[in-house]
């Protein structure tokens, strides 16, 4: 297997584009390894937006220990006081519940990216062959799984 990990340009095109950019990704379905050429890569600024709690994660049962546990909290101050603070605690709670939930099942592209990158960087002989095609199939039957199970969430609004 060879890996082609080059793009070839002229000085006038590199002095057009001097802002772009040259992806090599891993072989993964495909025996090709895609290569692209971003011309005009953005620069995007991130704004810090408030976390919105996820409409799926609210059809879990621990949704309703959580709530049911902030509200049997004593908090003193007037009801008002009470109130905005058992809200602020259970959206506090909620929230890292669902990012813990979203974490562990997540399709980490960055992990698969770089782990199949390294195997198919030192392909050398006839048992790496093997290994990175035992590898690739792994990968594949994870992601698929995954995938299968972030189209069903989707479906179930």
């Amino acid at each position: 297997m060879e890996r082609l990990d080059r793009a070839y340009c002229n000085r006038s095109h590199r002095d057009l584009y001097l802002e772009a950019l040259l992806w090599n990704f891993p072989i993964f379905i495909s025996d090709h390894g895609p290569i692209l050429f971003d011309s005009c890569p953005k620069k995007v600024e991130r704004k810090k937006r408030p976390y919105k709690i996820e409409a799926w994660a609210l059809s879990f049962l621990e949704v309703t220990a959580i709530l049911d546990s902030v509200w049997k909290e004593e908090i003193s101050g007037s009801r008002m006081f009470v109130f905005k603070q058992k809200l602020k605690r259970a959206r506090e709670k909620l929230k890292k519940g669902c990012l813990n939930y979203r974490d562990e099942h997540r399709i980490n592209w960055n992990q698969i990216q770089g782990t199949l990158t390294d195997i198919q960087l030192n392909i050398t002989s006839e048992q790496n062959i093997k290994l990175e095609k035992e590898m690739r199939n792994k990968m594949e039957q994870e992601v698929e799984v995954k995938n299968m199970f972030w189209k069903e969430r989707a479906k179930s609004k």
